[in-house]
Order: structure tokens, then C-alpha cells, then sequence
């Protein structure tokens, strides 16, 4: 009797173990790099705050689920997607062309961008007209920034972990300059006046089509789920309300 015991006790932990990282229909585990204001941030009470955190509490209360944070860094993200550590990824993440290979991505926020923008600390240097005329610039690591600077050979790519660190390496000197996308530039240039700007237009192959959710590509159920809740959010305005929240008119 006490090995037959022993051995229902044995399957049952198997079956446990087997299923433990099963998605859970009730919670909504929601990835996201806490180092990108207004996306997300850390608020002085330690939990997450920004735009994107709004927008996964309001996907998850159109799921009718429990939202769960879990904080990794950028470049973690996809492959946490890929284990099934995370239900859907919200981090400021651009709809490139090889993140929607890798993963699903479902716009949410931001239009097609077609061009960044070069920040310079103070007067911007008269014989600087283009990226390519740079010899040390800095970017945030797994950015589309950090993409495009590495296309041109000569250039020594900074990437830094957020956007304070940005500031403070271009402040103090140790970049010539920095690399963002429009929205970025348009907050930074609000909180930073000492900032002057410089476009630089991308080839086409590099455009993107504003930020997206990610989740795994084949997990179709969420998929449509996430989708349904982010039609409903834009078509009764609540992300528009988000945005003006966070990033104002």
C-alpha cells in the first residue's frame, strides 16, 4: 500500500511540474523595461508607472484579468516572450521589420516613424549636417537607434541602459551626440532646453509603424483577445486619453 502511495505521490509531482508553467487564464503577466519615461518608469513608491503601464492595466480590466508586472531589461524581452515568462510584452517597443519576424505585434500607440532625431548638448557643431559626419554617438541598448548607428562602420555606438544616462553622457561630453525617435526628442527638448536637434531621415527598410504589444507569435487565443481589447480602447478614446496623460496634446 505505501508504495503505491509513493507512487501516485511521484505522478502527481510530475503532472505539477509538467504543467506549472502553464499560462494562467486569470492573470495577465506583462513584461516591461521600467527605464523609458513617459512609457515607464519607476514611481518613488517602487512600482511601475507611464504610458504603457496605463495601457496594460486597461487591457488586462477588457480581459478580465489580474495584471502582473514583471520588470527585465530591454533586451530580455523577446526571448522571455519566446519562453512563455511573459503573456505580452508593452516596453515602448517600435513595430520593426525583424521584431514582427520574431514576434506578434499589435500597434497601439504612435505613428509610422520615418526619421530620428540627433540631440546635441548645448550649440550643435557647425560641420555636423548628418549622422555619418559623427564620430561617437549614444543610444539605448536594443533600440532602433542602436540598429541604425550600427550601419555606419566608423561610428562608436554608446549603448546605454535609459534615457538619464543618455542625458549625462552628453552633458559631461563623452558622446558628441544622441540618437532618438521624434516622440523622445519632443519630451527631451521640453525638459531639456540646452538640447538642439538634427533630423536624420531613414532609408525605408528601416521606417516603423509606431509601437506595438508584443506576444508570442502562435499563441493565437491572446493574440485576438489583445487585439479586440486594443480596437475597443481606440475606438472609445481611452489610449488617445493615455497619451495626452503622459505625453500632453
Amino acid at each position: 500500500m505505501n508504495k503505491k502511495r509513493s507512487l501516485f505521490a511521484l505522478l502527481v509531482c510530475m503532472l505539477t511540474a509538467c504543467t506549472s508553467n502553464a499560462p494562467n487564464p486569470k492573470v495577465l503577466v506583462f513584461g516591461t523595461d521600467p527605464t523609458y519615461p513617459p512609457y515607464e518608469s519607476v514611481a518613488p513608491d517602487g512600482s511601475c508607472e507611464g504610458l504603457d503601464i496605463d495601457v496594460a492595466k486597461a487591457i488586462a480590466e477588457k480581459l478580465d484579468r489580474k495584471l502582473v508586472v514583471k520588470q527585465l531589461g530591454f533586451t530580455a524581452l523577446i526571448l522571455a516572450l519566446q519562453q512563455n515568462k511573459v503573456d505580452v510584452v508593452i516596453a515602448g517597443m517600435s513595430m520593426t521589420p525583424s521584431r514582427q519576424k520574431a514576434i506578434e505585434m499589435i500597434h497601439y500607440q504612435g505613428t509610422p516613424i520615418q526619421s530620428l532625431q540627433l540631440a546635441f548638448w548645448g550649440e550643435k557643431p557647425p560641420e555636423v549636417q548628418r549622422l555619418e559626419d559623427l564620430d561617437v554617438v549614444a543610444v539605448m541598448v536594443g533600440s532602433i537607434e542602436e540598429e541604425h548607428v550600427g550601419t555606419v562602420p566608423h561610428i562608436t555606438c554608446k549603448s546605454l541602459d535609459n534615457i538619464s544616462e543618455i542625458i549625462m553622457d552628453l552633458q559631461y561630453g563623452k558622446s558628441q551626440a544622441a540618437l532618438f525617435e521624434p516622440k523622445e526628442a519632443l519630451c527631451l527638448s521640453k525638459k531639456f532646453p540646452e538640447l538642439q536637434w538634427l533630423e536624420v531621415p531613414l532609408g525605408e527598410n528601416h521606417w516603423t509603424q509606431g509601437k506595438g504589444v508584443g506576444m508570442k507569435k502562435g499563441n493565437s487565443a491572446l493574440i485576438e483577445q489583445v487585439r479586440s481589447a486594443i480596437e475597443e480602447l481606440k475606438a472609445e478614446g481611452a489610449l488617445q486619453k493615455i497619451e495626452e496623460k503622459w505625453m500632453g496634446t
